[in-house]
């Protein structure tokens, strides 16, 4: 009996080599799309002696998201390879990786995915601000630019341009986007006027939505501005300005210099300070005033070699286009603690601390009496004129002149009070005159002039200094209360400078350990 028997075998792959298979890419760059940028994934399947491997199964992953994998049809060929393709909507770098026959490949092929042509423009931050007219926004206006999957898109350029409130911006412009899309103007600071600014910022290229984005600021008048520190910390200092500069003038460094000679000068064009030279006679508790371009230095103390203070009639004049100091003829009367205002081109030096002599009631001691005394020098003659005493002697006031009347505010008057006294000087006639007093009476605090109306901001109250800021119209003899100051402050330089008042340096608060180097400008 003849039989026979059917044998059944099923054919399988080799085993794929982990590490000799091999994945690649290519291209390795694409362009974030549906499928119109691709990339082709090659998988090369060999066993662990090199051979290529037929009839292989193939699975291919990839990382990041947006991505689309098409994988191989079919299995591994004759030469041991299956393709498949990758094409992503997602930015960004992909990492491809390959199993053969359930065996995971060690090799795999890195892809890198490029955002598309910009097809968006949006704000990302700066709009809706708030700032002092004529000061720059906090936060400098930002845009970022996308393609039409969202990805940000890099290497663009984005113009900005003030539209509305005769504003400015800095830095450079056009601005190219960065890695993340992302294109932020250097600064915009304000137009000078109270009200709306706009800035425009469009992105380079067509068919942008939202080209271009319009940035909104407000403009508020009367406020504060913290400025760039003064590199040279101090109290008892003096402050003036001219062409456009705010100068820092002497002082006394609490830390152990002692008197200082040091000038600094400060730009608001770069809110930067910088050297100047320095006064030839070292100095605290000064004045200064400006005439025709010329600040002059007046009085103030310094001790002589023995280590007793000298109360000083110098005067010294700075021509800022040389930075060079000449010698001028002293004051009449050595003093310190003294207040300078200029009117009609004629500098008047206004009571103060003269000469210490012995004490009335403890005669053993030595007491600075303090003065009314007024000099007037006339720079075109180099002489100096007596005039008028003031009715109140003090010290540690400040004066300042607006429409040729001279005004003398606060101090520190006998029996150590805190004056509110306001008194007007009218060289015209070389009288005094009573005006309506302070509403805050203090000494050590800063006196300036803005289109005429006198401003008496910070000094000393009761053992204590204050953020006062108060200003009075001569025209109708009144105080009104305005912004006070970021925080007390005493014993200060003070200067204004292109409608704004200069609070330089001084005694601060304790919550910034006591600081003597701030320096805040106050817009009305």
């Amino acid at each position: 009996m003849n039989a026979s028997v059917t044998f059944t075998a099923t054919a399988t792959p080799r085993p794929a080599s982990s590490t000799r298979t091999t994945v690649t890419a290519a291209p390795t760059a694409i362009i974030a799309s549906t499928g119109t940028s691709a990339t082709t994934i090659t998988v090369t399947a060999r066993d662990e002696s090199g051979l290529p491997i037929s009839g292989a199964a193939v699975v291919l992953t990839a990382s990041g998201y947006g991505n689309t994998l098409t994988q191989p049809a079919g299995t591994t060929d004759a030469n041991g390879v299956a393709t498949g393709t990758l094409s992503s909507t997602g930015r960004g770098t992909k990492t491809v990786s390959a199993t053969v026959g359930g065996v995971a490949i060690t090799q795999t092929a890195t892809v890198t995915v490029s955002a598309g042509p910009a097809t968006t423009i949006a704000i990302l931050r700066g709009n809706n601000q708030t700032a002092g007219a004529g000061t720059p926004v906090f936060t400098p206006p930002a845009v970022i630019v996308g393609d039409a999957f969202n990805n940000s898109v890099p290497g663009v350029n984005v113009t900005f341009a003030v539209t509305a409130g005769s504003g400015s911006v800095s830095g450079t412009n056009p601005v190219v986007t960065d890695a993340g899309g992302i294109a932020a103007i250097g600064a915009w600071t304000l137009g000078d006027q109270v009200g709306t600014n706009t800035l425009s910022a469009t992105a380079e290229g067509g068919g942008i939505t939202g080209n271009p984005v319009t940035f909104t600021a407000t403009g508020v008048g009367e406020f504060w501005t913290r400025l760039a520190y003064l590199p040279t910390p101090r109290m008892f200092l003096a402050a003036g300005a001219l062409n456009g500069t705010l100068y820092a003038l002497g002082g006394s460094d609490p830390q152990g210099s002692g008197n200082l000679s040091t000038v600094e000068a400060y730009s608001p064009a770069t809110n930067a300070w910088g050297p100047r030279t320095s006064m030839p006679t070292p100095r605290s508790s000064l004045a200064v005033g400006v005439v025709n371009d010329v600040l002059y230095a007046v009085g103030g103390w310094n001790p002589d070699p023995t280590g007793t203070t000298l109360t000083l009639a110098t005067l010294e004049a700075y021509d800022p286009t040389t930075d060079t100091w000449i010698t001028k003829a002293p004051m009449p009367t050595p003093r310190a603690e003294l207040a300078v205002a200029v009117a009609n081109g004629i500098l008047y030096a206004i009571g103060g601390a003269g000469e210490p002599t012995p004490c009335d009631s403890e005669p053993w001691r030595l007491c600075s009496h303090m003065l009314g005394t007024v000099e007037a020098y006339d720079p075109a003659t180099d002489t100096w004129t007596a005039k008028t005493s003031m009715p109140t002697p003090r010290i540690m006031f400040g004066a300042a002149a607006a429409n040729g009347i001279v005004y003398a505010v606060g101090g520190q008057g006998s029996g150590n009070s805190w004056l509110q006294t306001l008194e007007a000087y009218d060289a015209a006639t070389d009288t005094w005159t009573t005006r309506a007093p302070m509403p805050t009476g203090r000494f050590g605090l800063g006196v300036g002039v803005i289109d005429g109306i006198l401003y008496a901001v910070g000094g000393e109250v009761f053992n204590a200094a204050t953020t006062a800021n108060e200003a009075y119209n001569p025209v109708t003899d009144r105080w009104s209360t305005k912004v006070p100051m970021l925080e007390w402050r005493r014993f200060f330089g003070a200067a204004v400078l292109n409608g704004r008042f200069y609070a330089v340096a001084g005694s601060s608060s304790a919550a910034s350990n006591w600081r003597l180097d701030l320096a805040d400008a106050y817009k009305p």
